[in-house]
């Protein structure tokens, strides 16, 4: 009896310690990916940060492509990981607010198109007065919700350790804020 319990001990001992350094293994895992997904999605939006950054200081869009997402969309769930609600609310923010300034800047060139095909004023002051109005401060707000979700994107992207200094980097850059 007494070599059935160390046994029985035995067994009890090596399953609790395999499921615990399973768990162990699975999240840390997973913190791996979370921060590996937080850093794809800073490159993200410092790509944006630097067309929102020329379009606020010069205003003009330098290129046509849209802003890309590639990284929010496929990562945004391990993210979720390894980030508090309010990083992940702030992320989620500067995507939307990318969206709202290229959805502004293709009603704009819509409506160049438009004036460019010989539209009539009347129709053209119809179609202006039923899209939306692009707020002059549309590029500052989209660089301000950037500039917060980057210092969040670095705290767990592992960036923190070594954070990025966004004013050192636009002075190098020759750019003013």
């Amino acid at each position: 009896m007494g070599k059935a319990a160390i046994a029985l001990a035995g067994v009890t001992v090596g399953a609790i310690l395999t499921f615990s350094l399973g768990q162990i293994d699975a999240r840390l895992r997973r913190r791996r990916q979370g921060r590996t997904a937080a850093r794809l999605i800073w490159f993200e939006l410092m790509s944006a940060r630097a067309t929102v950054r020329e379009l606020k200081s010069v205003g003009v869009w330098l290129g046509d492509r849209p802003f890309l997402k590639q990284a929010w969309d496929t990562q945004r769930g391990a993210f979720t990981e390894v980030a508090d609600n309010y990083a992940f609310a702030v992320v989620g923010l500067a995507y939307n607010e990318l969206a709202s300034l290229e959805r502004a800047y293709n009603d704009m060139v819509s409506l160049q198109v438009l004036e460019q095909e010989g539209v009539s004023p009347q129709v053209l002051k119809a179609v202006e007065a039923l899209g939306p109005k692009i707020p002059s401060s549309l590029s500052e707000r989209c660089f301000d919700a950037l500039e917060t979700a980057l210092a969040q994107l670095d705290r767990y992207s592992g960036l923190a350790k070594h954070p990025v200094d966004y004013v050192e980097l636009d002075k190098q850059s020759g750019l003013s804020r």
